[in-house]
């Protein structure tokens, strides 16, 4: 019985020893388990730091489209209100029956106290032709256009009379 502590001190330093040892592989275990979940976490910072990069890109990318749209449209009102702000073209537009000829014929008429220059174009949906004539008027005084001068206006045409500066006057017959 002289042997007993000693076996038994022997068997607790085994078992002692048998501890360490599995202690020493978990901490082993967990310090990979550790180092592996710091890799994932730099690969998911780094990939999120990407993502937020293509995100501010796109993000900037939007800001200046909806910047030119903005700009554009501004134009675009800014044009629309010049436009609607501007005089229209002091001449009236009549039509009548042409007498010696096929069709009908527009007559216009200056209604400012001096002489303009006019662009007048005509077209006819219908066919797809269109006519495009330079008319001075004389203040007061009436001109006609009609066959003798190139169109014969029949119904469904469109008169647009422009003029610098002026809004157009769109008439349709």
């Amino acid at each position: 019985m002289k042997f007993v502590p000693w076996v038994v001190s022997v068997v607790c330093l085994a078992l002692l020893g048998w501890v360490w040892q599995d202690s020493q592989a978990k901490l082993a275990q967990k310090d990979a388990e550790l180092a592996n979940m710091k890799q994932q976490y730099s690969e998911l910072v780094a990939d999120a730091n990407v993502k937020i990069a293509a995100a501010n890109s796109k993000a900037k990318q939007i800001a200046e489209e909806a910047n030119n749209q903005i700009k554009q449209l501004a134009d675009e009102a800014n044009d629309k209100l010049q436009q609607a702000n501007q005089r229209e073209v002091p001449v009236s537009v009549g039509f009548r029956k042409a007498l010696m000829s096929n069709g009908h014929v527009a007559m216009l008429t200056n209604t400012s106290a001096q002489s303009i220059a006019v662009v007048v174009e005509v077209s006819r949906a219908s066919s797809g032709q269109s006519r495009s004539f330079d008319i001075t008027l004389d203040s007061g005084r009436k001109r006609e256009l009609g066959e003798r001068e190139g169109w014969a206006f029949v119904t469904g045409d469109t008169l647009t009379l422009r003029q610098p500066e002026h809004k157009s006057l769109i008439v349709k017959f």
